[in-house]
């Protein structure tokens, strides 16, 4: 399944094959909530790898959307907000700050 592909080439480095799949699955065809939310995360840690955490952001809100129970709980998700919380570019991330606190992220 391409969703696999997207988590496996990002913890293998290549952010950008892993962006490409997932460009290429529709979130329609992702079976189940949990998975949804489990590709948009790995979507968004690709976006920050290669330096979009705007990107990132706006994905980690779209998951939050899907499943919002299932993404608060997730601490890939919480160590990525910590990471965004860093970023010089906050300013493209409005409402990050609440996002930190929906997650429990320091900040």
């Amino acid at each position: 399944m391409v969703s696999h592909r997207v988590s496996g080439t990002y913890v293998l480095g290549d952010a950008g094959t892993a962006l490409a799949h997932a460009q290429r699955l529709p979130l329609a065809a992702i079976p189940t909530t949990e998975r949804r939310a489990r590709l948009l995360v790995d979507t968004a840690q690709a976006w920050a790898r290669f330096d979009k955490p705007d990107r990132a952001y706006q994905t980690l809100l779209a998951a939050e959307r899907i499943a919002p129970g299932e993404v608060r709980t997730r601490n890939a998700l919480r160590r990525l907000v910590g990471d965004l919380l860093a970023s010089p570019k906050q300013a493209a991330m409005p409402s990050l700050s609440a996002l930190a606190r929906r997650v429990h992220a320091p900040g």
